[in-house]
């Protein structure tokens, strides 16, 4: 797998991330800005769209703490893993600590 492959499961991971966490963030939202709201008893809207806000934190939730472990683990790893540059075949001057004196 290359580095390029990396990459981009890098960015849809963090993509999918951040929407899954915006999801969580706007439905709390919600809830608090309408949880004072006059109920219309049977059929409210309000209170449907707040116990589908609660559900769906309830299921994002559990999706986003898996999620934050295993991108954290790939993090923590992936710092641990690293090669030198000279080892990909990336030499310089600089990474072989030569001067330059004129």
């Amino acid at each position: 797998m290359g580095h390029r492959a990396d990459s981009i499961r890098k960015r849809i991971s963090s993509v999918i991330a951040s929407a899954l966490l915006l999801a969580l963030l706007l439905s709390a939202l919600f809830i608090v800005l309408h949880a004072d709201h006059e109920c219309e008893g049977d059929g409210c809207e309000i209170c449907a769209l707040i116990n589908l806000c609660e559900r769906s934190m309830r299921a994002l939730s559990c999706a986003l703490v898996p999620l934050a472990c295993l991108y954290t683990e790939v993090l923590i790893s992936g710092a641990y893993t690293r090669q030198p540059a000279f080892s990909k075949g990336c030499v310089s001057l600089v990474l072989l600590k030569i001067r330059l004196n004129d």
